[in-house]
């Protein structure tokens, strides 16, 4: 008479295991993020950082702040030290991707929006790297201006640096049109700051190598070592999160245990069942 409480106390354990396990892993929810209270009421456009910290000028940079939206490329400008940057991309509500001028020394960094500038956001600038055919296209630099400008007019302004505008002559026109004039070979970065020198040009930047994301070598100079990529071998395994319950490839066979006892217990049942049958 005691193999039914038995089974009983067995089913019973199982039942409890699959149901500790369900409650482990019952996912945390997402907690709703609240607005950033440096925004303000006023909707004025404000700068809160800028990723990285320093950088060397012809670099990306990521400008978070709020306020930023701009909906036509037209209706946002970007300055560095006073001369104008690229924006990559669109002008989005907390963030913008910049490409700092290679004719800037310095910051601040100032954002506008519909013709509202944000406040100088410092920002210090690393000196100029170096250049060759490792990292640029030589001969050719990358010019954009108004599509109102005469180009032709602003290379005869800018002197002996100009060389021709290169065959396909046809610029390519968002927002600003861009040209790309052929160079002295080594005189890149000079003549894309002595066009910046020209009021009437609102960019100017050598041409960059394109690299593939496989190659290791690629923007870099010859002497440079260059960094070996992670082996898929090496890739530490998943950890669990800081103060979440455990992965389940990580996680004790608490299910595999309550499936055993759970047909050991049916299994005893049945023979218990069948002990009293005969």
């Amino acid at each position: 008479m005691r193999r039914p409480s038995i089974l009983i106390v067995l089913v019973l354990l199982g039942i409890a295991a699959l149901s500790g396990r369900a409650e482990a892993f019952t996912p945390t929810p997402i907690p709703t993020p609240t607005p950033n209270a440096q925004c303000g009421p006023d909707g004025a456009p404000r700068i809160f950082s800028v990723e990285p910290a320093t950088v060397a000028p012809y670099s990306s940079v990521t400008v978070k702040g709020c306020n930023l939206f701009g909906e036509f490329p037209d209706t946002c400008d970007a300055s560095v030290g006073g001369v104008q940057a690229y924006i990559e991309g669109t002008c989005g509500e907390r963030e913008w991707s910049l490409i700092i001028p290679i004719a800037a020394t310095h910051g601040p960094i100032v954002l506008t929006i519909y013709g509202v500038q944000t406040e100088p956001f410092a920002y210090e600038l690393l000196a100029q790297r170096e250049y060759g055919p490792w990292n640029i296209v030589e001969g050719y630099i990358s010019v954009g201006v108004r599509p109102t400008v005469d180009f032709l007019d602003v290379m005869a302004s800018v002197g002996s640096l100009a060389g021709s505008i290169s065959p396909n002559a046809s610029p390519f026109c968002y927002k600003l049109c861009y040209y790309t004039p052929a160079v002295p070979v080594g005189q890149e970065v000079a003549s894309a700051i002595a066009y910046y020198a020209d009021p009437r040009v609102l960019w100017a930047q050598p041409e960059p190598v394109a690299c593939i994301p496989e190659d290791q070598t690629c923007g870099k100079k010859p002497t440079d070592t260059p960094t070996p990529s992670a082996s898929p071998l090496l890739t530490p395994a998943r950890l669990p999160e800081s103060g979440g319950p455990p992965h389940p490839e990580s996680a004790p066979g608490w299910i595999e245990l309550a499936i055993v006892m759970t047909v050991f217990a049916t299994m005893a049942g049945w023979r218990a069942a069948k002990h009293r049958s005969w």
